[in-house]
């Protein structure tokens, strides 16, 4: 008796098919998430290496006077005040960390909407002083934090972060800026303005320009270090 050619798949082999699929995505999966980020981080610190140039030009142009974070007469901050050294707001943007856009009447033509992903070190940064700081009065400008990344934690998305960061104690650092965002640390920009990635347990004598260390509690960064994972 002549036997018909089998076509097609048994239920066995189709599920043995599927499990080796889902096999290999539960592999794969988290190896391409950890690419995509890993470009990101990339992209985010080649931002603030660009914001490093600009405040170089700018300081160059202000005889080592720094801008201030936030100007309020004229309700823009020192991204709008770098804009003509950088001509591109995409810069000020991290993909990993979107925020809302700025909205403020400073912002007007090519800044209007963009969006900010970082903010001024408010603890040696001009803002809320009759004069601007001078680069002479930070010592020991490549180990002093400048720029940072931030979130709107205040705000609950309803509006852009702050232009500027103050911070007291470890548990500050750790509220403001989202420092297990890029392999479990952040990228900053530094007062010689040199950018580069670090962990925030790197951090606590970089905030103050007489380098004192931030004191305790620090309780927000074992938690969040905890619930972000290895």
């Amino acid at each position: 008796m002549k036997r018909t050619p089998r076509s097609g798949f048994t239920l066995i082999e189709l599920l043995v098919v599927i499990a080796i699929i889902a096999i290999l995505a539960a592999i794969l999966f988290p190896v391409f998430a950890q690419a995509r980020e890993k470009a990101r981080a990339t992209t985010c610190l080649s931002n603030c290496k660009q914001i490093g140039i600009a405040l170089r030009m700018y300081l160059d142009d202000y005889e080592g006077a720094w801008m201030f974070s936030w100007y309020d007469r004229g309700q823009y901050g020192w991204d709008t005040a770098l804009y003509p050294y950088t001509k591109n707001t995409k810069i000020f943007a991290c993909p990993s960390n979107p925020q809302l856009p700025e909205l403020w009447k400073g912002y007007t033509g090519p800044t209007y909407g963009m969006v900010r992903s970082y903010a001024m070190n408010g603890t040696v940064a001009s803002d809320q002083r009759p004069n601007p700081v001078y680069e002479p009065s930070i010592p020991n400008p490549a180990d002093t934090i400048m720029v940072l990344e931030t979130t709107d934690w205040n705000y609950k998305h309803t509006r852009p972060p702050d232009h500027e960061t103050y911070v007291k104690s470890r548990n500050d650092v750790c509220i403001h800026v989202p420092f297990t965002i890029h392999q479990g640390g952040s990228n900053y920009v530094f007062a010689d303005t040199h950018a580069r990635w670090a962990r925030v347990e790197q951090t606590w004598t970089w905030w103050r320009a007489d380098h004192q260390e931030l004191p305790l509690p620090d309780t927000v960064c074992t938690q969040r270090r905890q619930a972000a994972g290895p």
